[in-house]
């Protein structure tokens, strides 16, 4: 966590100041390059040849340079330190409060969004409200979603009593055909209208034409079943 000072292999002393934020290693400044004695003609050989430079020219050039102590060293990099982690915090902060305001303006448009879509939604049950007929939302597996006035005058439940429950336990719902029949040609062709015999609350059976249509999402899987029942008891009465 504190400033080191290795040497290189030509002697040159390095500082390494480590970047530290909330425990986080995030890196190193690495600065210095500098001697701390005067150096030896070998190892200052070595980084010639590597560095593709004249040795003569460095041996020169490196011992013009009085040598930095090792004191002065470690003011410079507690100084790096200090400046490092006095970036990175503005840095941070700078950053954090820009994806505030971003995160502030995606929450707002999606409040919109929301308010918007709850308004819609609202009016849209409140016109299926007015429907005779009754009309009746399912998930996947027939649990009710939505139950109109309509179905509350057809059947005897009110709204609160029929949601979550399975329709075809609530209604005892008989079909002429098998159910495995049905919903095989309803997922298959995402519709499905026929007769069936439904149960009010006090026992008394409707003869009703059923229409069933199926909603996707946007992948494409099949998520509610929109069902709108009509009474026709008393056709089928007339036509006996």
């Amino acid at each position: 966590g504190g400033v080191v000072m290795p040497r290189g292999l030509g002697g040159f002393a390095h500082l390494a100041v480590p970047l530290i934020l909330g425990g986080q290693p995030l890196g190193a400044i690495i600065a210095g390059q500098v001697f701390d004695r005067y150096p030896e003609a070998l190892p200052l050989e070595r980084v010639a040849s590597e560095s593709h430079v004249s040795a003569q020219q460095l041996w020169h050039l490196a011992i013009k340079q009085r040598p930095v102590s090792r004191t002065t060293l470690q003011v410079y990099g507690e100084l790096l330190f200090t400046l490092g982690h006095a970036f990175l915090r503005q840095l941070y902060a700078a950053t954090l409060q820009r994806k505030l305001a971003e995160s502030n303006r995606s929450f707002r448009v999606l409040v919109d969004t929301l308010k918007h879509q709850a308004g819609t939604l609202t009016e849209q049950a409140a016109l299926l409200d007015l429907a005779q007929d009754a009309i009746v939302v399912l998930d996947m597996r027939s649990g009710i979603l939505f139950w109109n006035h309509g179905a509350e005058a057809m059947y005897g439940w009110r709204s609160e009593e029929a949601l979550g429950r399975n329709i075809n336990e609530l209604l005892k719902i008989e079909y002429a055909e098998p159910t495995e029949n049905i919903e095989t040609k309803f997922l298959h062709r995402d519709f499905w209208e026929g007769e069936a015999m439904h149960h009010k609350r006090d026992g008394r059976r409707l003869i009703v034409a059923s229409h069933w249509a199926l909603q996707h999402n946007e992948k494409g899987a099949p998520t509610r079943i929109l069902t709108i029942n009509n009474d026709i008891t008393d056709r089928h009465k007339a036509e006996a």
